[in-house]
């Protein structure tokens, strides 16, 4: 089964998200696959929503979560796509919400490209699929990696944010940082149809190995 965690600030999901989600879950039951949904409202920090969706994960009987945030769209193709990848986490990589075309993703080098996925230091998390083994292998190398939160008793802090030298990382990055200091590799997989919404849907197509291919780490 496939655990789909959708993080949101205020409960509310875009029209492209909900539209992506409705297709991949008629697909799943149509192949007698089972996909589990859910939406975690009202909370202000995306990487203590994340670390609750871990936690609901470990402990229903799903094999891979897939996070997709609330202002992502994406089609049917790019559902399949991300969840057919042979890997223990890829990653859709969608624009940023702005008119010139630009991408949240720092390469490896030298570029390593398997079929449609390239292999990446750090990527978005708001279109990522992550097998259940990430999680398990980390908590026993780190098990001290806690914090305690209020209604949600023990959580284990797998999204991480904030200062790093000097540069502030998103809680997306901090998590890249934490499974490849565990030996697991990221792959940012090539699709076509992920937009991204805010005051309007930006829908730039990611190309592997463009003007972003940089050796450096993205805030």
């Amino acid at each position: 089964m496939i655990y789909v965690a959708i993080p949101t600030y205020d409960g509310k999901l875009s029209h492209p998200t909900v539209g992506g989600l409705l297709e991949a879950q008629h697909h799943l039951t149509k192949h007698g696959m089972g996909m589990a949904v859910d939406i975690i409202p009202h909370d202000a920090f995306i990487g203590r929503a994340r670390n609750l969706a871990v936690k609901r994960f470990l402990a229903s009987d799903a094999t891979d979560l897939v996070f997709i945030d609330a202002d992502e769209g994406f089609t049917l193709q790019d559902f399949a796509l991300l969840c057919k990848q042979d890997v223990d986490i890829s990653s859709g990589v969608y624009c940023y919400k702005k008119d010139d075309p630009g991408f949240p993703v720092v390469y490896e080098q030298p570029i390593i490209r398997v079929g449609p996925r390239v292999r990446l230091i750090s990527c978005p998390g708001g279109f990522m699929r992550i097998r259940r083994k990430v999680f398990t292998r980390i908590m026993e190398a780190e098990p001290d990696n806690q914090y305690y939160d209020n209604d949600h008793k023990m959580i284990y802090n797998f999204f991480r944010f904030g200062p790093s030298g000097s540069l502030w990382v998103g809680e997306d990055v901090g998590f890249c940082r934490l499974a490849r200091k565990h030996g697991f590799q990221i792959w940012g997989v090539e699709m076509n149809g992920l937009t991204h919404t805010g005051e309007k849907t930006w829908n730039h197509v990611w190309k592997p190995i463009g003007n972003e291919a940089k050796n450096e780490e993205a805030a």
